[in-house]
C-alpha cells in the first residue's frame, strides 16, 4: 500500500492515532503514528516507491495480555512468538519481540498474493 492510502486509511479508521512527523531516521524511511495515551505506536516502513514493506507495533506492557488474546482470537500461533495468517494481502507473519520497557508485533507479508 502507498504513502497516501495509508495516511488515508489511518484518518478514516484509526481516529485516535496522530502522524508524530517529529522524528528521522536516516536509515529507514517510515510514518509513525502514535496513539492519543501514550500506549502504543506504530511505525510503518516504506520502499523507495512509498510503498509499505512491513510495519511495527509497539505497545506498553499494560496491553500485552489483549494484543496476544487478540492475536490468538484472529490469527494462527505457530510458536511462543510468531503468528501466521492468510488475509487478503496474502500470508503475513506476526512476531511478538519483549523488550525491557515495551513489546512489539512486527507484521510482514510473506507470500503475496497480487
Amino acid at each position: 500500500m502507498h504513502a497516501d492510502n495509508i495516511k488515508l486509511l489511518m484518518r478514516a479508521k484509526h481516529k485516535n492515532f496522530s502522524l508524530n512527523t517529529s522524528s528521522t531516521n536516516k536509515y529507514y524511511h517510515y510514518l509513525k503514528y502514535e496513539n492519543r495515551i501514550g500506549t502504543q505506536t506504530v511505525l510503518i516502513f516504506l520502499d523507495e516507491e512509498n510503498k509499505c514493506t512491513f510495519y511495527k507495533e509497539i505497545y506498553d506492557y499494560s496491553l500485552q495480555k489483549e494484543v496476544i488474546e487478540d492475536l490468538n482470537n484472529h490469527f494462527i500461533n505457530i510458536g511462543d512468538t510468531l503468528w501466521t495468517d492468510d488475509v487478503n494481502m496474502g500470508i503475513v507473519n506476526k512476531k511478538l519481540k519483549k523488550n525491557e520497557w515495551f513489546f512489539s508485533i512486527t507484521t510482514r507479508v510473506v507470500i503475496s498474493q497480487k
